[in-house]
Formats: structure tokens, C-alpha cells, sequence
């Protein structure tokens, strides 16, 4: 929070040498706390006037790179956290469409996603249905109508289960005439406007 209003002071008044100080102490810090690649991330995504050189620019798409592939390892229930990668491969993409390499963006959101199918496998079909809905979104989003299309048959092939989750409950509720009429008398006793 601190480096974020010191940058945007610094941006503002225009002072280059204060810029780079605070670049510098942002990736310091990201370095000392490395889940927190997204805050710099934002902090220089965010910024006009707040420039990368390629190799600041490679070490933090290098974290995201890192974030993903951790945190997509369904196999590593430690570190295993599917919103997390696909924070991560959202991130990634921009950064690969601005470096006018939009594959390695798709490429990141398909190793996110597959993290989500691996995950919906083992849930719930209404939290898996959920999950893989956004999912197919992001497939048809990058172009990838065959993973699109995959998404959607696991979708409909679990409809059925999850309409069989689903609990139906009914709560009767009478009003007695006299009361409705009251209340649709008080309703138009005036304009619709």
C-alpha cells in the first residue's frame, strides 16, 4: 500500500530517480515475499509512466510462470490452488498479448484449466458445473472451441447429478383477500410514474 501511494507521488511530480528507487524496493520485496507477485504486478501494470526493463519484465513474468505451474499441480495438495493459477494465466496473458506472443497467453489458460477439470472431477457436479461454466467462457474467449466444446459435454453429462444435489423446499404463504386488496389499492392510487 505504501510503495503503491509512493509511486503514484513520485509519478506525479515526475521524479525518475524516485521511480526507479521504488521499483526497485517493490521487487525487493516481491523477492522476500514471494506470494505477492501479484501486488507488483498490479502496482506496475497499473502505473502510466512506470516502465519494466526487459530483464524486471522477465523476472516478474518468470513468478507468474512459477505461480502457475505450482499452483496448478493437482498433485502437490499443498500448493494446489486452481483460482490461484488461473490469477496467474489471466496475468500472464496480458503480458503475452502486450509482448505480441498471444499462444503462450492461451497456453497459460489451458494449463489454469486444466487444473479447474481436474479439480471438477472430484467435486460436487453443481460446484463442478460452476467452476468448468467460466471455464468453457475463457475457451471460447481464447478461440479454443475444441476445449470449449470438451467443457461443455462434461457440463451436460453431469446435469443430471447435479440436478439430483438439489433440494426442493416450499414454504405456503396465504394472504388473505381483504390484505391483497389493501395492499394493490395502496399500489395504485397514484400515476405509475
Amino acid at each position: 500500500t505504501f510503495l503503491n501511494r509512493a509511486i503514484d507521488l513520485a509519478l506525479f511530480i515526475q521524479d525518475t530517480q524516485r521511480v526507479q528507487k521504488i521499483k526497485y524496493i517493490a521487487f525487493a520485496y516481491t523477492r522476500n515475499q514471494p506470494r505477492s507477485w501479484w501486488e507488483l504486478n498490479n502496482l506496475v501494470w497499473e502505473k502510466k509512466g512506470l516502465t519494466l526493463t526487459g530483464p524486471e519484465r522477465d523476472e516478474l513474468i518468470g513468478w507468474l510462470e512459477d505461480a502457475l505451474t505450482t499452483s496448478s499441480n493437482i498433485n502437490d495438495p499443498t500448493h494446489f490452488n486452481p483460482h490461484e493459477a488461473l490469477n496467474a494465466a489471466d496475468l500472464l496473458q496480458c503480458w503475452y498479448i502486450k509482448l505480441k506472443q498471444p499462444d503462450l497467453g492461451v497456453t497459460a489458460i489451458k494449463k489454469a484449466g486444466a487444473a479447474f477439470e481436474g479439480l471438477a472431477a472430484k467435486t460436487n457436479a453443481l460446484t463442478a458445473i460452476a467452476w468448468l461454466e467460466d471455464l468453457s467462457f475463457r475457451y471460447k474467449h481464447n478461440n479454443q472451441m475444441d476445449d470449449a466444446a470438451r467443457v461443455n459435454a462434461i457440463i451436460k453429462a453431469r446435469a443430471a447429478e447435479a440436478e439430483g444435489e438439489m433440494t426442493r423446499y416450499e414454504v405456503k404463504i396465504e394472504i388473505p383477500k381483504e390484505e391483497m386488496d389493501q395492499w394493490l389499492n395502496e399500489l395504485f392510487t397514484q400515476s405509475p410514474e
